[in-house]
């Protein structure tokens, strides 16, 4: 019998577009997997997990580790503005063990200050912190007085932009976020308007792909898009699809357009969108009349994310993330945006995490080492307490995580 530690599941779950594989089991040797194969094949000390799921480790693609999900945008902003470096760090450490808490054991982090997360990205890739996998952006691109300018990012004409997004490439990040409409958080901002034109995003473009970083683009307004979209934009975050006004605007030529750049939509489940989940509005209804009030439709989740439904039903890649970090959006609890997000898009449980494994993994360019559990990937992986089957609306809860084949959560404890 080969060597290394067997996992014997109920159900496996592997990223892609498969069924479940029911009654499973996967080996792990020197963080890699090495095989997966029906149960019986495993040997007897194989770790018993059949009444449980085993998925690929989740990928949390929006994410800011180093907010604080206060209760009001307000606060967010100002616990950020006025902390000080260190208190950031220690901030974003903690979250990242939130992160693994809850099962996420890749984060793409999207709102940096003073490229503190790209240091933490590299304390736990060197091992000396426990933590997720970290991609990072920096700080994102955007205009004097636009959205999270009070990071630190602002850039005004073609000149600057082009010597911002130099910078960050130079610094090392991983991908160039910008910030093509205002937004929330920012209340100098209007998330109804572009904040940039065709030209400047592809100028951003440009110089990102030169430095092969791919671009992340926050964007709620349609026109806003648009131009995302014919820049070569290669991620929308948030999307919405909705024009000045607030009204529905995704047509079938935005669609051409998106699955001939092959545009990914990532959508952004935060706690305003968790919290039209019944469980979760009867345990906070303070937050959950907040989410009312910030629903388009006031409170159906399937009508706020049907542009989602029609970008897949087009072919084209949508990704589910959590925007962790903003108000009523803690990070150990991904699973509430995956469960969010099953009911907002109407798919079953193993498509859901698809959506935060596989899907997630090519949307960031990193298929050829997580997402999915398949011989020679690292073996990231997660332990859900429910086991899921084919067309069920399952997920259940975090029990265990696995990170390079290291043991690091049992039973919601980080193991250090």
């Amino acid at each position: 019998m080969s060597s290394g530690e067997w996992i014997r599941a109920g159900s496996v779950v592997v990223g892609d577009n498969r069924e479940p594989l029911l009654d499973h089991a996967v080996r792990l040797e020197g963080g890699v997997i090495c095989e997966v194969v029906s149960g019986p094949k495993a040997p007897s000390a194989a770790l018993d997990l059949r009444g449980q799921t085993l998925a690929p480790g989740l990928i949390d693609a929006h994410a800011h580790l180093i907010f604080s999900s206060e209760p009001t945008h307000g606060e967010a902003r100002h616990a950020v503005e006025v902390a000080s470096r260190e208190r950031l760090l220690a901030t974003a450490v903690r979250h990242g063990l939130d992160c693994l808490r809850g099962g996420v054991t890749t984060v793409r982090d999207l709102g940096d200050r003073d490229l503190i997360v790209a240091g933490l990205r590299d304390f736990v890739a060197e091992g000396l912190l426990v933590g997720p996998t970290i991609l990072s952006a920096g700080t994102p691109i955007t205009i004097t007085a636009g959205h999270l300018g009070w990071l630190g990012g602002n850039a005004d004409g073609s000149d600057a932009l082009v010597a911002k997004t130099r910078q960050l490439v130079a610094a090392g990040v991983d991908v160039i976020k910008v910030m093509a409409t205002g937004g929330n958080m920012t209340r100098e901002s209007n998330n109804r308007i572009p904040q940039f034109t065709a030209e400047e995003l592809g100028l951003i473009v440009f110089e990102a792909h030169r430095g092969r970083k791919k671009v992340a683009a926050h964007a709620h307004n349609a026109e806003a898009l648009r131009r995302c979209v014919s820049a070569g934009v290669d991620t929308l975050e948030h999307c919405g699809w909705r024009d000045a006004d607030g009204n529905p605007d995704l047509t079938d030529a935005d669609l051409a357009s998106m699955r001939q750049a092959a545009t990914v939509g990532v959508a952004t489940l935060a706690g305003i969108a968790r919290y039209l989940l019944p469980d979760l509005a009867v345990a906070n209804p303070e937050a959950a009349r907040t989410a009312v009030s910030m629903s388009p439709s006031g409170g159906d989740l399937r009508e706020d994310f049907a542009w989602a439904r029609v970008m897949r039903d087009a072919g084209i890649d949508v990704v589910l993330a959590s925007d962790a970090g903003v108000r009523f959006t803690p990070f150990e609890r991904f699973i509430d945006t995956l469960r969010a997000g099953a009911l907002a898009l109407d798919i079953d449980g193993a498509t859901t995490i698809g959506l935060a494994t596989g899907v997630a993994a090519r949307a960031l360019g990193i298929e050829d080492r997580v997402g999915t559990i398949e011989t020679g990937k690292r073996a990231d992986l997660v332990a859900l307490d429910s086991v899921v089957t084919a067309g069920s609306a399952s997920l259940g809860e975090v029990c265990d995580v696995w990170q390079a084949g290291r043991h690091v959560v049992h039973c919601g404890q980080v193991r250090w």
